[in-house]
């Protein structure tokens, strides 16, 4: 998957590691190559997941209300990312 198509906001889901199957918002780029995921529970925006985009799957675009708080710089709670997961945990089987 190209950096171009993953962006801060996106709900993505882990296809590879220990974590595959996982579904995580991308709370911020690190490079060309790398996302920093949060879950809002096992990995949390204090404790963010490094990981390379070859090993994500896009599953839904942005939540407007969080790309609206990375936009403007606002703090991202856990509860802001429990949100936005919560809608997509029975759709796209995520755990």
């Amino acid at each position: 998957m190209r950096a171009e198509r993953i962006r801060p906001g996106q709900v993505v889901i882990s296809q590879a590691g220990r974590d595959a199957g996982q579904c995580y918002v991308v709370i911020a780029m690190q490079g060309e190559s790398r996302a920093v995921l949060a879950d809002g529970t096992r990995r949390r925006v204090q404790n963010p997941k490094l990981k390379n985009l070859k090993h994500l799957r896009l599953l839904a675009d942005p939540d407007p209300e969080l790309l609206r708080k990375i936009v403007s710089g606002e703090r991202i709670t856990d509860a802001d990312i429990r949100r936005v997961l919560w809608v997509l945990v029975g759709k796209e089987g995520c755990r």
